[in-house]
């Protein structure tokens, strides 16, 4: 999981490549697509409707989906009137940031990134597509909690 983190959003591999832990890249193409998903998140945090957000969006760096349904869930009906804005909690700069065009459009970028980086990234030592698929399902399948975590994501979908 440290070395996931060290390459997030392959920083160290493009910028550093001889100081990144070499992992998989099938599994740090995932790792970066389940990031990007709970960034999207982030725009729940100007909803003024209890329970707060905070807590779960940081749960959602672990396990993103297990954390963002039972918040959905347990949110408080949307109020018949709107909400004046300044009962919103969030601040001005999280909300420009969190509900801004820029956000999902960064983070389609990363899902993209993070497909080509699982297909062709560090080059054939790790085989074609077909052999990379295959390893990263024996990973997420058979290997320790990290790759069957977001397994759990995906199925809670």
């Amino acid at each position: 999981a440290i070395n996931l983190s060290i390459n997030f959003w392959f920083v160290t591999p493009l910028v550093f490549p001889t100081m990144a832990p070499e992992l998989h890249p099938a599994l740090e193409g995932l790792f970066n697509i389940v990031i990007a998903w709970g960034a999207l998140f982030s725009g729940f945090l100007s909803d003024s409707r209890k329970p707060a957000m905070l807590p779960f969006c940081i749960g959602t760096a672990f396990l993103t989906n297990v954390f963002l349904l039972p918040y959905l869930a347990l949110r408080t009906p949307w109020p018949s009137t709107p909400v004046p804005r300044e009962d919103i909690t969030a601040s001005d700069d999280v909300l420009k940031v969190a509900e801004g065009k820029l956000l999902p459009l960064s983070m389609t970028a990363v899902l993209g990134l993070s497909l080509l980086w699982a297909a062709v990234g560090r080059g054939g030592d790790y085989g074609g597509v077909a052999e990379r698929a295959t390893a990263l399902w024996e990973m997420i399948t058979h290997t320790d909690r990290l790759p069957p975590s977001f397994r759990g994501d995906c199925l809670a979908l």
